[in-house]
């Protein structure tokens, strides 16, 4: 990706509003996140005060999977800011800190405002390193919905014969539902809002044959509940294995929101850094079921929670990053079968919404930090529309 600055900026130079410069201000005493500052970096892009010229192909990289939380801003940009708050830089220097910025992909803009695109070019999510020609189109509704080039298996059915079934799938703004998107994306709403992918999760469900018939070389939690192994540690999932994007693992969520342009996070970034959380006004919980106690505390702490799927914060795990492997402490029947929750969370939601594939009753509650799916077990002191 690179930048330019406008032909308005090299003829006359623009206006930039102060709150730009009050928000630099701020940002290089600690006063406002880093996220605040980057928001007001998003106007100036918007207002085509810096306007991104092209896009650098991915064509020809591995297909990977990666919605961590980027390495944002560094200090020599922070340092510049500051700078030009306080009138020791002219705003030619801080426009090429941002350019830089955008320069290095630091700056993610193409999920913040989706640009006018012909029915040739195809919108992933941020965090998808894929192209079109690495994927096989299934069907379009909402979302177009693309499977991975060889990421299937063949099922026979007593009426329907011999079925294709897409194991794992990409998704994709169809560009007929822009006006619709609008309506339900954030891309242009200041409200901070992350979404926390579940990497220790899709780990612990690796060989986990999901319904499907084939037989996974790599040994998961639940080899270990079916009693094949003993496998209560196992490795965390690589970015370039697609079996992040399988249901389990909430992929298609993490990708619908992230089109919408919510900012994604990874279970990983928050057990890193749990303060991370604070930067946000609100966080949506996905399909989180092993989950640190740094994350356990660090989530039900947050004041403004959805958590999205049933089962989230069920079992508690420990992570080994010198090994690169989770494993089970405490929950889902371990070590003890009856031991449920592994952090006796009063607001657990598991059962029965865990396997309700019908989705015909689902309501949201409220409870004390926000709002979780479905009816809770043993809960009556809380009740939402």
């Amino acid at each position: 990706m690179s930048s330019t600055v406008s032909n308005s900026w090299a003829q006359e130079t623009p206006q930039i509003p102060n709150w730009i410069k009050n928000n630099a201000g701020w940002w290089a005493n600690d006063a406002i996140t880093e996220n605040e500052f980057l928001n007001a970096i998003q106007y100036l892009i918007k207002n085509e005060i810096i306007v991104i010229s092209d896009i650098a192909s991915n064509e020809g990289l591995t297909p990977s999977i990666d919605f961590s939380y980027k390495k944002m801003v560094p200090n020599w940009i922070k340092n510049n800011a500051g700078w030009w708050a306080n009138d020791k830089i002219p705003d030619s220097a801080f426009i090429s800190g941002l350019e830089w910025l955008i320069s290095k992909e630091i700056i993610q803009v193409e999920n913040k405002k989706i640009p006018t695109h012909g029915p040739s070019d195809v919108i992933f999510a941020s965090g998808m390193n894929i192209k079109k020609s690495q994927l096989t189109f299934l069907f379009s509704n909402l979302f177009d919905v693309y499977g991975f080039n060889d990421d299937y298996v063949w099922e026979y059915d007593e009426e329907q014969g011999i079925q294709q079934l897409w194991i794992s799938s990409a998704i994709a703004l169809n560009p007929e539902y822009m006006d619709i998107y609008e309506q339900v994306a954030i891309w242009d709403d200041p409200h901070n809002v992350a979404v926390v992918y579940p990497t220790f999760t899709a780990s612990a469900y690796q060989g986990y044959d999901l319904g499907f018939p084939f037989v996974s070389e790599v040994r998961g939690f639940y080899n270990h509940f079916r009693g094949e192994c003993e496998c209560t540690t196992v490795k965390i999932i690589s970015e370039t294995d697609i079996y992040q994007t399988r249901y389990q693992a909430s992929g298609m969520g993490i990708q619908v929101l992230s089109l919408l342009g919510y900012t994604t996070l990874t279970d990983i970034d928050v057990d890193q850094n749990p303060d991370i959380l604070k930067e946000f006004d609100s966080v949506i919980m996905l399909h989180n079921e092993y989950v640190t106690r740094t994350i356990f505390d660090a989530v039900t702490n947050h004041p403004h929670v959805l958590y999205l799927y049933p089962n989230a914060l069920y079992a508690e795990i420990e992570v080994n990053y010198d090994d690169n492997t989770i494993t089970l402490i405490r929950g889902h029947g371990y070590p003890e079968p009856d031991i449920d929750n592994g952090f006796d969370w009063e607001f657990d939601n598991t059962r029965p919404y865990e396997f309700d594939d019908q989705c015909l009753d689902m309501k949201f509650m409220k409870i004390d930090n926000g709002w979780i799916l479905s009816a809770i077990k043993n809960i009556t002191t809380y009740s939402g529309e």
